[in-house]
């Protein structure tokens, strides 16, 4: 009875909580007819615990769950903890970087001349790529996690989890046996910094060098057809001119610059460049070199003169 209303029953289910049905659960929904409002009661009966342990289970069997009407446990449950693990090893920190690289974007004219005839000489115009330093580091951090568990005796089995009543903020308490558990582990939480590493405008070098065949063929053979032939100016060391550069949202850091050779002497030349970073608060400067892959011709104006390099 509630308020002098009677409660309507709408249904009632029967289940064994252990092989043996040693122990079983009496689920009953009722209904309000006033209000329409339901509500639930959950009935353990254990049959070794009941006096001259009978045979048949009877309707007047105590609960263990407060019947219906009984509000539920308001107070705030202290969830049981297990302790932690050992905290483990992270990673020692780390930093990382790729070597700079070179990529020749254009030689002109692609026949060059030398200028005592009327020749413009050489523009070598390349791309410098310097890459991000990684700076990695771990640090050990703790996580936890807290659900509704069955803390109740182990020999009367595992009850359905429909009978636990904890809430996911712990605000409410829960039936008997029931009890929210929390554990802990600890883990390693991965940070990453990317430092660009500018590349050093000013300390960009081209080289050019002319081959030793090249100089013997000056002094005989060119010299032969064209007296007071000599070698002029067979090494060349040229700072470049940056056309643009700057740093990219990646860490990438580029410098395209223009160097020119107003080459003097006909014949082949090994050409290369190169220079360094600016380096930054975790790693020096870094230096690069480049070669160009094929020997570079120079021509006069009677190319039949120029021999096979």
């Amino acid at each position: 009875l509630s308020d002098g209303g009677q409660f309507y029953v709408l249904g009632t289910s029967l289940s064994c909580l252990d092989a043996a049905c040693n122990s079983v659960a009496i689920n009953t929904i009722f209904v309000d007819p006033l209000t329409m409002s339901q509500s639930y009661s959950a009935i353990i009966l254990h049959w070794d615990q009941w006096p001259d342990h009978p045979t048949t289970p009877s309707a007047s069997t105590p609960t263990s769950v407060p019947p219906t009407g009984t509000p539920r446990p308001t107070s705030t449950p202290h969830p049981t903890v297990t302790p932690m693990p050992t905290p483990v090893d992270c990673p020692p920190e780390s930093i990382s970087q790729r070597p700079p690289t070179v990529e020749t974007l254009r030689i002109w004219p692609p026949n060059p001349v030398v200028k005592g005839q009327g020749g413009q000489g050489l523009s070598l115009t390349v791309r410098v790529t310097s890459y991000p330093v990684i700076h990695r580091w771990w640090t050990r951090e703790e996580r936890s996690t807290t659900e509704c568990a069955w803390h109740g005796d182990s020999t009367t089995g595992q009850p359905d989890e429909s009978v636990c009543e904890c809430t996911p903020d712990g605000s409410e308490g829960c039936w008997p046996g029931w009890g929210w558990e929390t554990t802990s582990e600890w883990y390693c939480q991965e940070h990453v910094e990317i430092i660009p590493d500018p590349i050093q405008a000013g300390a960009f070098q081209a080289h050019a060098r002319l081959h030793k065949t090249s100089k013997e063929w000056i002094q005989t053979n060119l010299a032969s057809k064209y007296p007071g032939a000599r070698v002029r100016h067979p090494d060349w060391d040229v700072q470049g001119q940056p056309n643009a550069g700057g740093c990219l949202g990646d860490g990438r850091c580029i410098l395209e610059t223009v160097a020119y050779f107003p080459f003097e002497d006909p014949g082949w030349y090994t050409m290369w460049v190169d220079g360094w970073t600016v380096g930054t608060r975790y790693t020096p400067p870094r230096t690069y070199h480049y070669n160009l892959p094929d020997p570079q011709p120079v021509y006069l104006m009677d190319t039949t003169l120029i021999p096979d390099w």
